[in-house]
């Protein structure tokens, strides 16, 4: 049976129909919710299956004219929403724009697996059972640097999301140029909104003097919890703040048919650290694609 496939402008999307198509199918996560696009998008447009019954986000930018779909940064993954495996898609998808780089959920390997992509680290850990559980399968090692910042006195509070952005301009700016002025701005719009619903964590640990050493927010829907900004200076690493941090945020979720997802990672030590906590590998996909003329390919790589 042919399906009706509609590309539009954000502007004209029935919001309600669209978070609801994200909320009810397991592949929906936050990043593909109408107000975290519309605020962490420069532009984007909706690609809409069946009415509703299938949605895909296309984040879209301009340079020298061409039309190019790309991630943007603080949205890890997107891809399309429910259960859909049409090429008509990915055809949809090119007849949009010619020069694609774009990051497909978790379920989406179906949908691609006869064009060119790549696989990427993602480490979630189900909070399903009860808090010993849970910490039953910690490492031995993140049990003693636990163990050791609780001697150290490192304790948590409560923290502001806009504090932690500026800590994570700080502390990881520097690994993230591609991430300008204007996604931050964004960022903090979205956390805004987030903040006012209730759908935000923001933690932060202090020392034994009452210092800030390390600080994190997650977002939170009604099936994941979202480790988006994680941060921590050289005495929060130093007394395994982040540790502490994440442990929690963990426990005080457990028991529930939430899971954490850590955000990452393919790199090698910042993936061994989540995987401490027992966490178990959920890749997503990205494409890349240039199909633009070939007078066009030389200035667009």
């Amino acid at each position: 049976m042919s399906s009706s496939i509609q590309i539009i402008p954000s502007a004209e999307i029935d919001t309600d129909k669209w978070d609801n198509c994200v909320t009810n199918n397991a592949n929906g996560l936050i990043y593909s919710t109408y107000h975290y696009l519309n605020a962490i998008a420069d532009n984007w447009h909706g690609l809409i299956i069946n009415d509703y019954k299938a949605v895909m986000a296309l984040p879209w930018r301009k340079k020298w004219g061409i039309k190019y779909i790309y991630t943007p940064p603080f949205m890890q993954q997107s891809g399309l929403t429910g259960n859909h495996d049409n090429e008509d898609v990915l055809k949809a998808l090119n007849k949009f724009s010619s020069y694609i780089t774009y990051n497909f959920n978790f379920e989406n390997q179906q949908l691609i697996k006869d064009i060119a992509f790549t696989e990427h680290t993602n480490l979630i850990l189900p909070l399903f059972s009860t808090v010993d559980d849970i910490q039953r399968i910690y490492s031995k090692s993140l049990q003693r640097n636990l163990q050791k910042a609780i001697t150290n006195g490192v304790t948590v509070v409560a923290g502001n999301y806009t504090e932690s952005i500026e800590w994570y301009k700080r502390f990881q700016g520097n690994k993230m140029e591609h991430v300008k002025d204007a996604d931050y701005t964004h960022l903090n719009s979205i956390l805004s909104y987030l903040n006012e619903k209730g759908n935000l964590i923001c933690k932060n640990a202090i020392n034994a003097n009452g210092d800030m050493i390390a600080t994190i927010v997650c977002l939170k829907d009604n099936r994941r919890i979202y480790n988006l900004l994680p941060s921590s200076s050289e005495e929060g690493k130093e007394l395994s703040a982040m540790h502490v941090l994440l442990n929690n945020i963990i426990t005080e979720n457990a028991d529930t048919k939430l899971i954490f997802d850590f955000e990452g990672s393919d790199i090698p030590g910042v993936q061994q650290f989540y995987k401490q906590f027992g966490s178990v590998n959920e890749p997503y996909y990205r494409i890349h694609q240039n199909n633009l003329p070939l007078v066009l390919k030389m200035l667009k790589k």
